[in-house]
């Protein structure tokens, strides 16, 4: 992806008001990081499950975002839910590891015959510093046809 498709998904508000950063982005897959701030902080000391399910998000709408990016005129992504597992504490900074789980050419293959679009499933890994995998998320995008 772009830096100014980057520069894009880091200037979405609350991406900026987190300190999101997406370090890696490409098609169907992203990297994103979440620095440990206080701010984001639970009664306990870590990050909020609130934060950590928006890093997730965010890493997963990148994901999509890359895969489709030139199909954008085409499609909408929209977030449609999202199953969020928390297997352990993440403590400190966390990085996300998102990852379409269909080929963007199959789902874009299936669209046409869609009545209004298609769901797309990203698959998001949440590690903390210490290599501990925190957090599950899978995220549903529908997406829309356009026009």
């Amino acid at each position: 992806m772009s830096q100014a498709a980057r520069a894009l998904l880091e200037s979405i508000p609350l991406n900026q008001t987190m300190g999101i950063t997406f370090a890696e982005i490409g098609p169907g897959t992203c990297t994103a990081h979440l620095k440990s701030r206080p701010d984001l902080h639970n009664h306990i000391g870590t990050l909020h499950a609130a934060a950590l399910f928006g890093l997730a998000e965010a890493a997963s709408g990148a994901a999509v975002a890359a895969a489709f990016a030139d199909k954008m005129g085409q499609v909408l992504p929209l977030a449609k839910e999202a199953t969020i597992r928390y297997r352990k504490v993440a403590k400190g900074a966390v990085t996300a590891k998102a990852e379409l789980l269909q080929k963007p050419e199959e789902l874009m293959a299936q669209l046409p015959a869609a009545e209004k679009g298609v769901e797309a499933d990203v698959r998001v890994l949440l590690v903390d510093e210490q290599g501990t995998e925190a957090t599950e998320v899978t995220v549903r995008w529908f997406l829309k046809k356009v026009g």
